[in-house]
Formats: C-alpha cells, sequence, structure tokens
C-alpha cells in the first residue's frame, strides 16, 4: 500500500514559500536612511555662505574697477552730414529721377523745372535743373514728377554716408573725466557682435536740454534737479565706415577714460 504525502492546510509549508520579513528593532533600523551628522550641515552652509561672499566681493571690485576705467552710455546715434535738395525757383517738375539708396555725386542731375510764368504766346519755355548739392546718398525723396515746386521747399535728402561720426549724450557727472583723442569702442545695435573703434573728438560746452524747445529753469520754483546730459562727438576709425552705418542709427559707446 502506498503512502500519500500530506498536502493538508495543516501540513508542513512548502519548501519555496518565503518567510515574513522579520519584525523588530533590528528589521526597522535597518530601513531607516542614515542620520546626517549636524557637523557635517553646518560645515556645508559654512561654504555655501563663503561662496557668497567671494562671488558679491568678486562683482563689486570689478564694478569699482570697471566705473574708474570706462564711461558708458547706450544713449548714442549714428550721425553724419545731411542736406536737403531744394530748387532754386517755383515752377512744375517736369522730370525727377532720383530715388532712395542713390549714390550722387555734388552736382548729379536729379530733375528739372519748368519755370512758371514761362510759357507765354511767343515766349520759349524756360527750364531749370535740379542737381544734388553734395555727395552722398539719397535716404528720403518725396517729390513726384508733375507736381508745383516753390524755393526752398525740400524734395529729397542726401547724407554723406562716406563721413559719419557718432553722437554720444554723456552724463553731466562723468564729463570732467573726457578727454579729447580718448579711446572709445562702438557697439551698434544694426550690427550685433561687431565693435567699432573711434575717439573723442570734440565736447560739448551746452548741454542737450539748452538746445530743447522748452529748455528746464527753475525760475517757477517748482524745479525738480535732473542729472543733464552732454553732448560727445566721437570720430569712427576709417574702416568703419565700411560697416555700412546709416545716419540714425543706435549705439552704445564704451569711453577708455583710464
Amino acid at each position: 500500500m502506498s503512502t500519500t504525502p500530506d498536502t493538508s492546510v495543516d501540513g508542513p509549508r512548502a519548501a519555496w514559500e518565503v518567510a515574513p520579513p522579520a519584525s523588530g528593532p533590528d528589521a526597522t533600523s535597518a530601513s531607516r536612511p542614515p542620520a546626517r551628522s549636524p557637523g557635517r550641515s553646518r560645515r556645508l552652509v559654512a561654504i555655501i555662505l563663503g561662496l557668497g561672499v567671494v562671488v558679491g566681493v568678486s562683482i563689486a571690485a570689478y564694478l569699482v574697477w570697471d566705473d574708474e576705467h570706462f564711461v558708458r552710455t547706450d544713449d548714442a546715434a549714428v550721425a553724419g552730414n545731411v542736406v536737403d535738395v531744394s530748387p532754386a525757383v517755383a515752377g512744375k517738375l517736369l522730370s525727377w529721377n532720383a530715388h532712395v539708396g542713390q549714390t550722387v555725386r555734388a552736382g548729379t542731375l536729379l530733375g528739372a523745372i519748368r519755370v512758371e510764368g514761362a510759357a507765354v504766346p511767343g515766349a520759349p519755355a524756360a527750364y531749370v535743373d535740379v542737381k544734388a548739392p553734395a555727395a552722398g546718398v539719397v535716404v528720403q525723396t518725396t517729390a513726384v514728377a508733375g507736381q508745383l515746386v516753390a524755393p526752398g521747399a525740400p524734395l529729397a535728402v542726401v547724407a554723406d554716408v562716406a563721413d559719419l561720426w557718432v553722437t554720444a549724450n554723456v552724463n553731466e557727472q562723468d564729463v570732467h573725466r573726457l578727454r579729447l583723442g580718448q579711446r572709445v569702442d562702438v557697439s551698434v545695435d544694426a550690427l550685433p557682435g561687431v565693435r567699432l573703434s573711434g575717439s573723442v573728438e570734440a565736447i560739448a560746452q551746452a548741454t542737450q536740454s539748452t538746445f530743447s524747445i522748452l529748455p528746464t529753469s527753475n525760475s517757477g520754483g517748482q524745479f525738480t534737479k535732473v542729472s543733464q546730459l552732454v553732448p560727445v562727438r566721437i570720430r569712427l576709425d576709417p574702416e568703419a565706415m565700411a560697416a555700412g552705418l546709416a545716419v540714425g542709427e543706435s549705439a552704445e559707446v564704451t569711453i577708455h577714460v583710464q
């Protein structure tokens, strides 16, 4: 007679059955991460604070050094000689050939005017040429063939882009640090990443507000003191002329005062 293994519930546990995790103080301490040492935390905080102090002192030292060696302003723009093209007589504009971007020389023919009153019975018509008054590039034109023109009324604007400079408005508190000939770094917004060189050519003997329509005054007793700006003319180096600058473009300047 064969013997059958006891498979009842009360029988021995199967060999592959995993025992439940042990309980008690030893099991709890084994699963808990080790506590951080208070001394280690204090050292970490001290290191972070020390690094912050070093960074702060370095930044402050750089700002002091920068202020001693440079005068900076972003209130600057490219400037140049700009000339209006105007007729010398009144009449009808018969032709007009100027366009924006056109390069002209002094005396370039831009159009022709028929003088009013010349076209009378039996009288020959009189014509007057309109010529460019200076060499440069046409940056604006408002004339249209067929319109009536009058002496002094602008028909176009010519800018001499071969002779440009930068006008920078410097705070009056920094003007005493400027000298003619000091080197200047110029950055033009239209040419990101390009640094142009120049030098201080002239320092105005009047503030910018002096030429405004309503200059600041304390005669009314309600004056609030505002730092004034002094225009400084910066002559660009010859190689900067090849950068393709345009009159009126915004710029930032850094003047080396030491």
